[in-house]
């Protein structure tokens, strides 16, 4: 009856505690502000500004029609570095050099239509001569920022020789490869460092046939040159690139090698009267490179939530968004970011692949932001574009935001009661251990505790010290001996009482004789 009473007198506490805590800590007024300014992006002087990270030639962003945007600058450029005949009006800087250690032939220049060589072998030292042009390339962007897509080359040339030079079918008395000439064109980085890139040549071999039953060959009429593929014509231009400092010059050489075999004994005579490289073109086209890990985003801070009498009670952010163009499937992991305080968001994200062409809400119901926020703090809002991907953009795309209103419930509650939280916390956890110990220990007598613990340990299985009780005579003595010691003690006292009860009377008797 009486754990009952114990039990039912501290449930009774916890609940007053607990109804006196509620009551404390109900709000006493509660009111929603609007915690951003220029949310529509109206106004002139706009508390909004922009950061950037990563590669910034791929990112910019602007205010513009009453939103924010981002941009991701993607583009396509074609640009024809090399066109028409070396030193014309369209084809200007070429300049003539030797080749290393090679002879020169006995005419090289550079003419009104083009790049011009004349040679007469005559058995002498200079039997193998050779000549290069170059012209140095400049182009107005950093390539490392681009990818090339397709490239092409054109070097037209044209010949005419004697009827000396000696070829595969002539009738010569000593012959093994044959007189020939080798046109060429490469491309390098401007110090001619290796690896130099062939683009495009040609190598004669039957110029100059003539006689023996064969149809004459003693001339080239306008011819190209044999190109690389396209695929190792980007490989020497990206190679070009690499290399320059600025990722935006190479060089392209324009060549002649001649060599003469002595085909005769004694004297042997080989005419080359004229080659000419005529004309050289070269076009690429390249796409913009946009970097992994490059980020842009818009940003604002506002005030502090400050006051030891209010507490935030929710907030929630809302903003629409949308991208003018599709994204493009080879950035599947691109997204948007929401921080708060300087903390991601990490509730819910947001795909770039998943933006629509108009505006609509990110999220419907908002985004719940209470956990982010602290007082005394001032809140932050960072809406992000994060390029998780490297990928190559033909064209700009723009992503922008717009009505972004960030939602904040304050609560009034009047004074700081945190210690008296702490107070009543401590009191709710000592009655309720209290009562737990009670119920479950105190409430027996020790005697009887002492048998339930050692019930407990023989049903687990430990060992028990011996404990000893009394026999029940024993017990019954002792009761005797106890009760014995009470009813002499209750007639000491009547004994005592008599006593002093018969001094009393004698007394009064006394007095009343001596009155008389």
């Amino acid at each position: 009856m009486a754990s009952k009473k114990v039990f039912g007198i501290g449930l009774l506490a916890i609940v007053l505690i607990g109804a006196i805590g509620i009551t404390i800590f109900l709000p006493k007024e509660e009111e929603q502000e609007y915690w951003l300014e220029d949310p529509t992006f109206d106004s002139a002087t706009s508390p909004w500004f922009y950061l950037e990270g990563g590669d910034l030639s791929d990112v910019d962003a602007d205010l513009n029609n009453s939103h924010a945007n981002f941009k991701i600058t993607g583009e396509t450029r074609t640009f024809t570095v090399i066109s028409g005949t070396p030193n014309s009006s369209t084809s200007q800087g070429w300049k003539q050099f030797r080749n290393g250690d090679y002879v020169l032939p006995d005419i090289a220049e550079i003419r009104s239509y083009g790049c011009f060589v004349y040679h007469h072998w005559n058995d002498l030292s200079d039997q193998a001569p050779s000549i290069h042009w170059k012209k140095n390339v400049s182009i107005p962007i950093d390539m490392s920022d681009y990818i090339i897509t397709s490239a092409s080359i054109e070097v037209i040339f044209n010949a005419s020789v004697d009827q000396d030079i000696d070829t595969p079918l002539d009738s010569v008395t000593n012959f093994a490869i044959g007189d020939s000439v080798t046109f060429y064109t490469k491309i390098s980085d401007l110090g001619y460092n290796p690896p130099v890139y062939t683009v495009a040549r040609n190598k004669t071999k039957y110029l100059g046939q003539y006689g023996n039953g064969n149809p004459s060959i003693l001339s080239i009429t306008d011819k190209p040159m044999e190109p690389v593929s396209e695929l190792d014509l980007i490989t020497a231009l990206n190679s070009a690139f690499g290399k320059d400092p600025d990722h935006s010059n190479f060089t392209i050489t324009l060549g002649m090698d001649i060599y003469s075999e002595d085909n005769e004994p004694g004297s042997d005579n080989d005419h080359f009267n004229s080659l000419i490289i005529k004309s050289c073109n070269l076009t690429f086209t390249c796409k913009k490179k946009i970097d992994q890990f490059t980020y842009i985003s818009w940003n604002q801070e506002g005030e502090s939530i400050s006051g030891t009498d209010i507490r935030i009670q929710r907030a929630k952010l809302f903003f629409k968004y949308k991208i003018d163009k599709s994204w493009p499937s080879t950035a599947p992991l691109s997204e948007m970011i929401i921080y708060i305080n300087n903390k991601r968001y990490t509730e819910e994200t947001i795909k770039l692949s998943d933006a629509n062409i108009y505006f609509e809400q990110a999220n419907p119901n908002g985004f719940d932001i209470y956990r982010y926020l602290e007082k005394d703090i001032n809140i932050s809002l960072s809406i992000q574009i994060y390029l998780k991907d490297s990928f190559e953009l033909n064209e700009e795309i723009i992503i922008s935001i717009d009505d972004i209103y960030l939602y904040i419930d304050i609560a009034k509650i009047g004074n700081d009661w945190l210690p008296l939280v702490i107070i009543l916390s401590s009191a709710i956890l000592g009655i309720s251990i209290f009562i737990i110990l009670y119920y479950k220990i105190f409430q027996f007598p020790a005697k009887v505790r002492k048998i339930r613990k050692l019930i407990k340990k023989i049903r687990k299985g430990k060992k028990t010290k011996p404990f000893i009780m009394d026999k029940r005579s024993n017990i019954i003595k002792k009761f005797n001996l106890e009760k014995k010691k009470i009813l002499e003690f209750e007639k000491s006292e009547i004994e005592t009482g008599l006593i002093q009860k018969s001094i009393i009377q004698i007394n009064n008797e006394k007095s009343k004789r001596g009155d008389k």
